[in-house]
């Protein structure tokens, strides 16, 4: 069982990975070089589990009192699993890992929360690749109970295994991916819908209210039942060929970014954090409307659970 972990990396991701954990009791040394995004991951880990404890949702004994920040890397980092969760710059990332093989004991396990990166290169610079492997988390990493565990090349399958027992322990649904591929599987799937939504609303097919309206309610709430694949059988495979045989020559196939979405990037209109993206967010209560949709996603994921049952 793993007992302790450390999160490189005080951002939006690697806090919620670090409240995960702190969430089933393990201790946790969250370490960044910038000393305000820490207080602030403190702060933000202090709330959040103070509200889902008052809820009901979690029954954590100690806390954030298992919690040690840093903004050093200490000479001698002891835990058993090094998670990373700094940002998406293969560089960087094999550099940490390098400086960690010398802090750590030969023991230790190595993992990267890349979102797409390939594990393979990133280990590629380490003298023990076999403990390096990819845990791709899904935001917010402490709610949402799927991780995307990815085998390097050289990833030892001892290290997958104990990687794997560790989340079915702590509660995660962890999912081995047979093959590494660019994205692993949430990412291709959510880009291939994000592409054809985009694409209808830079056609002027529908606003993006409309379009979002569209998935929320009608496929959305569907795939919370039956993935894409469980759907196919449910609806019948004939009938999905037919409309497969005419309708995917029409289907969107850029193989960049979309025009629109590079002038909304351009312009600094990148969504909520700079309160305009496709919507308006000026007007919005952010931490409001963020709390707000993790409530309903703990109330949906526990009414799934119960299903399950």
């Amino acid at each position: 069982m793993v007992d302790s972990v450390a999160v490189i990396g005080a951002g939006t991701m690697g806090r919620s990975i670090a409240q995960f954990f702190l969430q089933n009791d393990v201790s946790v040394s969250l370490i960044d070089e910038n000393k305000q995004a820490l207080d602030d991951a403190k702060i933000a880990i202090t709330q959040q589990m103070n509200d889902l404890r008052e809820k009901g949702i979690i029954s954590s004994k100690h806390g954030v009192k298992r919690l040690q920040a840093a903004s050093s890397y200490p000479e001698k980092l002891e835990v058993d699993v090094v998670i990373e969760a700094i940002p998406e710059k293969l560089t960087w990332k094999q550099a940490l890992f390098s400086k960690l093989e010398s802090s750590c004991n030969q023991e230790t396990l190595f993992a990267t929360n890349t979102s797409g990166l390939s594990i393979t290169e990133i280990a590629s610079v380490l003298d023990y690749p076999e403990r390096l492997i990819g845990t791709h988390f899904f935001t917010p990493a402490a709610i949402v109970p799927l991780v995307e565990v990815v085998k390097g090349e050289r990833t030892s399958d001892e290290t997958a295994d104990t990687i794997m027992n560790m989340f079915k322990k702590l509660g995660k649904k962890p999912v081995l991916l047979q093959k590494e591929i660019p994205g692993f599987i949430g990412n291709r799937i959510q880009h291939a819908l994000n592409r054809e939504a985009i694409s209808l609303l830079d056609s002027g097919i529908a606003s993006a209210e409309d379009i979002d309206t569209v998935v929320k309610w009608s496929i959305g709430l569907r795939m919370a039942l039956t993935g894409p694949i469980e759907q196919r059988d449910v609806n019948g495979l004939d009938i999905h060929y037919d409309i497969a045989s005419y309708l995917y020559k029409d289907l969107n196939n850029e193989t960049t970014p979309s025009s629109l979405l590079k002038e909304k990037v351009d312009r600094g209109e990148v969504g909520l954090k700079t309160d305009k993206g496709f919507y308006d967010w000026h007007n919005i209560n952010k931490n409001h409307y963020i709390q707000g949709k993790n409530e309903q996603l703990i109330e949906l994921i526990q009414s799934m659970l119960k299903n399950e049952k």
